[in-house]
């Protein structure tokens, strides 16, 4: 191996190789994510990597399934916050707005993506 090629592995969803900084280890993947890859990938182990691509793509939909579980369909804000995850962009609004201070929708979801993910 030349010293300027970067060591790739195998991900387990995708079957792409991809080098070390976007890859993790699946025994750090927690909760209904772990349900999820289950479902349409019952061999994946704790032994298996997964890319962060198919990581975060799965973590869009278990947030679309959870929204459409708790709403019925989606808005247009809450499909954007999908996509954004589906993407890996970032969504910012204007901060000087006030807003309500009831918990919404969408601090319901980031509480509970927080549960598996982290904050």
């Amino acid at each position: 191996m030349s010293p300027n090629r970067e060591k790739t592995y195998l991900c387990a969803i995708c079957q792409l190789q991809k080098p070390a900084r976007e890859i993790t280890q699946s025994e750090l993947v927690h909760g209904p994510i772990v349900d999820l890859i289950r479902q349409s990938h019952p061999g994946w182990s704790a032994q298996d990597l997964i890319c962060f691509s198919c990581l975060n793509r799965l973590r869009a939909e278990y947030v679309e399934q959870v929204l459409e579980a708790e709403k019925g369909q989606l808005s247009r804000l809450e499909q954007e916050v999908v996509d954004s995850f589906k993407e890996h962009d970032l969504i910012s609004e204007n901060l000087n707005v006030q807003f309500d201070r009831q918990l919404t929708v969408g601090e319901r979801l980031a509480d509970r993506v927080a549960e598996f993910g982290g904050s």
